[in-house]
């Protein structure tokens, strides 16, 4: 079987407290599956609950519990290219210091839409990296990744490609991706410089 292509369609940022939050469009170029990587943090406790792709629910992996890093990774099978609306909602307000931040990939050569292999979602202390790990990922696999940590950070990936990131003065997050070139266990972990807590999130498809 061929690898999954991937075609990073853009990224997206904006501030504030209310919900839902439209980000703003992205343009898919063909048909396929459009995942969506978000983290929203603010000074509040909150869960994220939904991602809308265009004007319909994406189906949500990778959330977490009321947290003030809220994150997830949303999928949805696109019939048309097309400029979409992306909109985030929380089970409640962001408030301050707030950073809402995704990151679109379009998947074709898909054997399934659905991620065979999802993180739980993981917070970690105060570190200078995080990793997750996740086992038997198969070549050829399209696998994403999260982090958002606390302050203005710089991230650097162990393996993966990084395609995006975004900062407020409280607040970080950033994303990367890789092509699994064999068949095993992989780990990947974010580096930055001084301190910081915050979460990781990731998901694989073939």
């Amino acid at each position: 079987m061929r690898p999954v292509e991937v075609t990073h369609i853009g990224s997206l940022t904006t501030t504030g407290n209310s919900t839902p939050k439209s980000m703003g469009n992205i343009v898919v170029p063909r048909t396929g599956l459009v995942v969506v990587t978000a983290f929203v943090m603010g000074s509040s406790s909150a869960r994220l609950t939904g991602i809308s792709i265009g004007g319909s629910a994406a189906t949500l992996e990778a959330y977490n519990t009321a947290l003030t890093i809220k994150r997830g990774i949303g999928w949805r099978q696109v019939a048309a290219a097309g400029t979409l609306d992306v909109t985030i909602s929380l089970s409640g307000s962001n408030g301050s210091n707030t950073l809402w931040h995704i990151s679109a990939f379009l998947l074709e050569n898909l054997k399934d839409t659905t991620p065979y292999l999802v993180s739980l979602p993981a917070n970690f202390a105060s570190n200078t990296t995080a990793s997750v790990t996740l086992s038997s990922v198969k070549k050829g696999s399209f696998v994403a990744f999260g982090v958002g940590t606390s302050g203005t950070k710089t991230y650097s990936w162990s393996t993966a490609t990084p395609v995006s990131s975004a900062s407020e003065s409280s607040n970080t997050a950033g994303y990367a991706y890789k092509a699994a070139a064999a068949s095993g266990t992989h780990t990947e972990t974010a580096s930055w410089s001084g301190a910081a807590t915050g979460a990781v999130i990731a998901a694989a498809w073939r």
